[in-house]
């Protein structure tokens, strides 16, 4: 396919030297038979049968949609409440063939279209559908046709609309051609009609459930179709179902022009940044040359745009391409863009790319105020994509930060200078104590996860020693303390690191809520154990709940449960030393357990237990009955 687009590009040289005809059409020869030898595989798709993919796909819309229903014999979807709706209203008939999704069956309903007639795959639906669906929902003010210009389309919907005129039906058909990537001469056929046609059913019908005669709202549908146009871009050629992609579009080369049908755009060009792209295809779209003036838009005019997604464009990219249109045609074109619309309103299956379209707003102020109002109605269908009233901006909207918690204030307490001290001494020999335990929690964690484990702490204890300097009488509070060491920890990454941000927080709030003055004879250190126990069961809540692991799935909470159990049964009146001792016993013993323990949380519980049972104890249980041995051994030398 390269070498076949390479020697299109070389037809015109060829042509002018006589003598090089033989060899490009022996080339060319060569190209189509191996791609008849070898044609190109179809991209896997979804499917059961691709010749039932359309009855299938308006079965599940039909399933999802229960104010749906289908007539019978005919690929026509229609609004439950035809019957009713078509007394006093002129019923809306849109369709075309398959492969548009949403468009056209996911936009009947209330607001929009009465009945939807569906095709094969990119082909045109049968005249005597058609004039089924004309027969069923026409009623007394008739039936508006609104038919995407395609040749197909306009005879078979034309034949229906003139066998409905001849049974007596009052029907009109509108043809919406807005496409305008190619010059007025290119074709006979006329322009393309592509995505703006579902602006189209949006305005036609909100002015049909507003009341308005047939006559009135085929002008609304008529104003709004001569005042729009449409240019699309894709990064691929899209497949119908079955078949290999209807062309091959080289790597990094973006198709321009292209139709929603598989046909190939007028021009290639290299791949650009979605600014660039922008502004290539407002370029053309806006061109005032006079062989592809459609529309007239200049600074201070007002205009809807609807970028739609083609099918295969991500949402992510659909937003920085809806950001990158907005703010040129408002800071460099001063276009004021009062609706501007994104989604997948009329793809072509599943192709990568977009189409942008540009709805012109009328000078007259009455009659953009009603353009307005109709796009702004109401609607069943979800497949329209809503937008907020409004002049779209291109700088970002912003609003301030909610201030931030005093936390320090909150506390309301204070330490005295050799408390403060004895938290600095408590921080900095936790520090080194994790520091100095890398080697030994490195190779507890490579057996059974990635060894990172000592890495980690050591980084969480060069930021703790990194703390003691700030420590004053205010900050040094434990409540306080806890919280400021959660954004603190949260630095040394990891899982590890989150999850002794959580337990800090939780452990904080549980100090704070039940420090008691009077209990503690005012000092935030002098709080019995039970509260020191509650804190770190606290903790060891939230990390629960947050990491999902619990107790004996051989992780921290196998020794900070067993701890905080401890303190929160011990007499309060114990002596200090005697609860040190208690809870570093404690601690060591719960880490050795682990020993014995499969791991059911985190990287160990992919490894084969073989690598470390009875051998190794869990690093995260180890680092933590490293940091309550310093803390102990500090509390012990004051």
């Amino acid at each position: 396919n390269i070498v076949e687009d390479k020697l299109t590009e070389h037809q015109v040289v060829c042509a002018r030297q006589p003598e090089m005809l033989f060899l490009f059409s022996a080339a060319q020869t060569a190209v189509h038979a191996w791609n008849w030898l070898f044609p190109p595989h179809s991209p896997p798709q979804l499917l059961n049968d691709p010749a039932n993919i359309v009855d299938e796909s308006l079965d599940g819309l039909l399933a999802a949609n229960p104010r749906l229903v289908r007539l019978e014999g005919h690929r026509v979807v229609l609004r439950d409440d035809f019957e009713t709706y078509k007394r006093d209203h002129v019923a809306l008939i849109s369709g075309g063939g398959s492969g548009h999704e949403p468009a056209h069956a996911g936009f009947v309903g209330q607001g929009m279209l009465t009945a939807a007639v569906c095709g094969g795959v990119f082909a045109s639906p049968p005249a005597s559908a058609v004039l089924a669906a004309i027969r069923k929902v026409c009623g007394p003010k008739g039936a508006l046709l609104i038919v995407k210009n395609y040749t197909g389309d306009r005879l078979h919907f034309g034949i229906a609309a003139e066998q409905a005129k001849l049974e007596g039906f009052n029907v009109r058909m509108l043809v919406v051609g807005e496409d305008c990537a190619l010059p007025r001469n290119a074709s006979l056929a006329g322009r393309r009609g592509l995505a703006g046609v579902v602006l189209v059913h949006k305005i036609c019908g909100a002015a049909a459930d507003s009341g308005l005669d047939l006559e009135a709202v085929f002008e609304a549908g008529s104003e709004a179709a001569s005042s729009m146009a449409t240019f699309g871009v894709s990064l691929a050629a899209c497949c119908v179902p079955g078949r290999p992609p209807a062309f091959e579009l080289p790597h990094g080369q973006i198709e321009f022009g292209l139709g929603v049908h598989g046909e190939p755009g007028f021009a290639r060009g290299p791949l650009q940044t979605v600014d660039a792209l922008v502004r290539s295809v407002f370029s053309l779209l806006l061109s005032q040359d006079p062989d592809r003036k459609y529309i007239s838009l200049e600074r201070g005019h007002r205009a809807v745009l609807l970028i739609n997604n083609l099918g295969g464009t991500s949402q992510l990219e659909m937003g920085v391409v809806v950001h990158s249109a907005i703010r040129h045609l408002v800071d460099d074109l001063g276009i004021e863009v009062l609706r501007a619309y994104s989604g997948a309103v009329l793809t072509s299956i599943a192709t990568p790319g977009i189409s942008f379209t540009l709805l012109k707003l009328s000078d007259d102020g009455a009659q953009q105020a009603q353009t307005l109002a109709w796009l702004d109605r109401s609607v069943a269908p979800q497949a329209w994509p809503a937008a907020a009233p409004g002049v779209s901006r291109s700088d970002r909207e912003t609003t301030p930060l909610a201030p931030e918690v005093d936390l320090q204030e909150q506390a309301q307490q204070a330490l005295s200078e050799s408390e403060t001290a004895l938290m600095r001494s408590a921080l900095n020999r936790m520090g080194q104590d994790l520091v100095a335990a890398e080697a030994a929690l490195t190779l507890m964690d490579t057996p059974a996860g990635d060894g990172d484990c000592g890495h980690t702490m050591a980084t969480a204890g060069r930021l703790l020693q990194d703390c003691t300097a700030l420590l004053n009488k205010q900050n040094a509070v434990p409540s306080f303390l806890c919280s400021r060491l959660a954004a603190v920890v949260s630095d040394a990454g990891g899982t590890s690191g989150a999850l002794y941000s959580i337990g800090l927080l939780a452990a904080a709030k549980s100090l704070r809520d039940t420090y008691s003055p009077e209990a503690s004879n005012a000092s935030p250190l002098a709080h019995p154990s039970a509260v020191w126990g509650g804190a770190l069961k606290a903790a060891a809540d939230a990390i629960h709940t947050y990491g999902g692991a619990s107790e004996g799935d051989r992780t921290v909470l196998d020794v900070l449960y067993p701890v905080s159990n401890y303190l929160l049964n011990i007499p309060e009146d114990l002596p200090l030393a005697q609860t040190l001792d208690g809870l570093v016993n404690v601690a060591r013993e719960s880490a050795e357990k682990t020993k014995d323990m499969k791991a059911k949380a985190g990287r160990g519980s992919y490894v084969d237990p073989r690598r470390y049972l009875g051998r190794l104890a869990d690093p995260g249980a180890h680092a933590v009955y490293v940091w309550l041995n310093a803390l102990a051994a500090t509390l012990r030398d004051r």
